[in-house]
């Protein structure tokens, strides 16, 4: 009887990710009860990121950022972690938390141009007004107003990207994204995938500041605008995302919260 000699095992295909570490970068990771391992690999090192916070670590004051620039979230005030049934998230009290993801030059850059997308998912609270992502007025806000999606860009007046589309007390998907056509800056919105409205900004070019991102918040101006529920998976590009990456992207991660 011939032997039958066994295979040899492929070793596993290793990406290279010198800067990756699952750390927080200000203490231990913490898990929670379901921990969504899937979630760590399949956003990490995706083209054209500059921030990626995926908010796995559930402690310490700093949510460390995936892009490779180090543009980790700091917090301020006290947002609290916590434990859901899919992992972690930030719970912000619509007052005084929010994190500041600071300026380094790769968030400059991409906020200005023509180019940029924003998506992160978010359950909040009743609220007349909360912002989600900003970097000042001067450049870009995106901010529910009253149920609305909203946008304002250059100091410019708010602009809607869905008419009461932001639902309290689920977990839902929002991406803006801005992109150049006839001379001037365009940005559409996306709810769970699926596209909102168009609207021209009326800018030629997104202005450049150095003002730091802020996440949860826009702190200079009275009233605040804190966000007052959760948020979770807030990623910036320095390119128009397309649809087809938009849809694949909330996918991949909509199981996490049970959408």
């Amino acid at each position: 009887m011939k032997a039958i000699t066994p295979p040899i095992p492929r070793p596993p295909v290793k990406r290279p990710q010198t800067w990756f570490d699952p750390q927080p970068p200000d203490g231990p990771i913490r898990l929670p009860r379901r921990f969504p391992k899937r979630i760590v690999p399949s956003l990490i090192g995706e083209n054209a990121q500059v921030l990626n916070l995926l908010f796995h670590h559930g402690a310490g004051v700093v949510v460390r950022d995936y892009s490779g620039y180090g543009n980790h979230g700091n917090f301020a005030a006290n947002p609290v972690w916590t434990d859901g049934p899919f992992g972690w998230a930030l719970l912000f009290d619509g007052v005084t938390t929010y994190l500041n993801c600071g300026n380094n030059a790769s968030l400059n850059t991409a906020f200005s141009g023509t180019e940029l997308s924003v998506d992160f998912w978010v359950n909040p609270n009743p609220n007349v007004l909360q912002y989600f992502v900003s970097k000042r007025d001067t450049c870009v806000n995106i901010l529910e107003r009253t149920d609305d999606l909203r946008l304002v860009v250059n100091v410019g007046p708010e602009q809607v990207l869905g008419v009461n589309v932001v639902v309290d007390g689920v977990w839902q998907n929002f991406t803006v994204v801005f992109f150049p056509l006839a001379g001037t800056v365009r940005a559409t919105g996306y709810k769970n995938g699926a596209p909102l409205l168009t609207v021209n900004t009326g800018v030629a070019a997104i202005a450049v500041n150095v003002d730091p991102l802020l996440i949860a918040s826009r702190v200079w101006l009275a009233p605040n605008g804190v966000v007052d529920g959760y948020m979770n998976l807030v990623r910036v590009c320095n390119r128009t995302l397309t649809p087809a990456e938009i849809g694949r992207r909330f996918e991949r991660t909509r199981g996490i919260f049970g959408v």
